[in-house]
């Protein structure tokens, strides 16, 4: 009796471990299938983060300034520190605007955080597309400065200019933040469900037939025959090695497809900026006590786009400004309507656009108006070249000035 017990309690114990190790490997069989997707929706996830803008627009710092190749900017929202060059010249003059959204690097900088986006407050997201820029560029020299007015012997009136040789630098800042999108590519949950459904049914379909195929090999008593299922074996290795680069470029072609479709995705933003004008002869913008300032501007704009079809996309603009002459002490205050329209697709497209400031000063009514054609060409996910003519036209329909301008932007991620 007591041998009996002896071996029950052997057997008890090793069916316990024997147990025990069945349950920690079918354990380790769904944790490592759960760690796979996983890490293929993360990978998934960082390859949206490169889908989240349609276009690249150019900086409302640059806006202000008015150095775009449109006066007419085309709203887009960016999630990522973006550079701005802006060329006016043949001259490498330091043109200069840098873009950030201080709340989107707090809350969805990382592909961890945009998986909770869809669970964060209207307010969150709201808050996120607020957009920070800052701009210098090389100003006109051709100001209004200074003058007396003389009277001679005979009654005759002259204007004598105190002051000319300007070299001035114009510094801007705005702030931006949107209103209303058509597509929000972070609440796109579903974008990958059916390549992480075909990647999960891919992957346990290699391991049945690895499975399968060892299972033969055991039974296999012909070393030849054993040889070829060796071969095969190692060729479904091979496949499933390189599984997971073969769903992440199907992710990518999806998300490159998503993007070129809502290129022209409908937008509303709204902006608020700063503009001065800065004698940079004896003064910089990192001695503001000495700082020689001729000229300051305020402004607040609403932006606005809607597209038509794939291949067509207008645009507007409604400006208001106020503006000071620091040297002659004249304030005056415009109010700017501009329209573009462009048709093309998220890599290359062209443009066409009339802008109309419209100046009350002094009691005074001034107008003038620019036409302008161009086009921008995004040759990489993460660079676009924007490219203009811009005709300058009097009240009297006069053209008065031909200006080319191009601008690079660079999404630094």
């Amino acid at each position: 009796m007591q041998i009996y017990l002896v071996i029950m309690k052997k057997f008890d114990l090793h069916f316990s471990n024997i147990l025990l190790i069945v349950v920690i490997g079918l354990c380790n069989k769904f944790i490592l299938n759960a760690q796979y997707q996983q890490n293929l929706e993360a990978k998934g996830d960082g390859i949206l983060m490169h889908a989240l803008e349609f276009s690249i627009p150019v900086s409302p710092a640059f806006d202000l300034l008015g150095v775009n190749p449109c006066l007419v900017p085309k709203p887009s929202l960016v999630r990522n520190f973006k550079v701005d060059w802006s060329f006016k010249s043949y001259g490498l003059s330091p043109n200069l605007a840098l873009q950030t959204q201080p709340i989107n690097e707090l809350y969805f900088n990382t592909p961890k955080k945009l998986k909770e986006y869809h669970k964060k407050s209207n307010f969150v997201k709201f808050m996120s597309t607020l957009d920070l820029s800052m701009g210098t560029v090389e100003g006109n020299n051709n100001l209004e400065t200074k003058q007396v007015k003389l009277t001679d012997s005979e009654g005759n009136d002259s204007t004598i200019f105190l002051e000319s040789n300007w070299k001035i630098r114009s510094f801007a800042y705005a702030m931006k933040i949107n209103l209303y999108r058509e597509q929000d590519p972070l609440n796109e949950k579903k974008l990958f469900s059916r390549i992480l459904k075909e990647y999960d049914e891919h992957k346990a379909d290699l391991k049945r037939q690895m499975k399968v195929q060892h299972s033969l090999i055991k039974q296999e008593k012909d070393f030849e025959e054993k040889l070829v299922l060796r071969e095969e074996v190692k060729s479904l290795e091979i496949e499933l090695n390189s599984l997971d680069d073969v769903y992440l470029d199907r992710m990518r072609n999806v998300a490159d497809l998503y993007r070129a479709e809502k290129w022209n995705s409908s937008y509303v933003d709204i902006a608020f900026g700063h503009l001065l004008d800065y004698d940079s002869r004896d003064s910089s913008l990192f001695k503001f006590k000495d700082l020689r300032i001729v000229n300051t501007k305020w402004a607040l704009w609403l932006n606005a786009s809607k597209g038509f079809g794939k291949n067509i996309l207008t645009s507007g603009i409604l400006r208001f400004s106020s503006s000071v002459n620091k040297l002659v002490n004249e304030h005056s205050v415009s109010l700017d309507f501009g329209a573009n329209l462009r048709y093309g697709n998220h890599r290359t497209n062209f443009f066409i656009e009339g802008f109309v400031p419209f100046y009350f000063q002094e009691q005074e009514f001034i107008d003038d108006f620019n036409i302008s054609v161009g086009g921008d060409w995004r040759f990489s996910r993460n660079v676009i070249i924007n490219y203009g003519m811009r005709t300058l036209f009097n009240s009297a329909y006069k053209l008065e000035n031909i200006i080319p301008v191009v601008s690079i932007s660079c999404m630094m991620r």
